[in-house]
């Protein structure tokens, strides 16, 4: 099964040709179990939100508890704190 994501005790998996959209403001754990490269494409699309107040919490969330949970990609790229927290 390549490209296991779970969230909630749910599994998904991605199939080839087909795309995979999730949440990222949910605990999720995500790994290519094939000897195949992946490209993954991230967009950060902002939830729309009725109330100013929840979409300015929803904003600074995003900048400064997301941003944090960076991982690394090439060597040199910065590690959020999160993310070295819980590797």
């Amino acid at each position: 099964m390549p490209d296991l994501h779970r969230r909630r005790g749910l599994y998904y998996s991605w199939r080839e040709g087909e795309d995979l959209l999730f949440d990222e403001t949910y605990l999720r754990y995500a790994e290519n179990t094939t000897s195949d490269d992946r490209i993954i494409l991230f967009c950060d699309v902002e939830r729309p939100l009725r109330m100013r107040a929840m979409a300015a919490v929803n904003r600074w969330v995003s900048r400064n508890i997301i941003n944090e949970s960076t991982t690394q990609n090439e060597a040199g790229e910065r590690v959020g704190w999160l993310n070295r927290a819980f590797g």
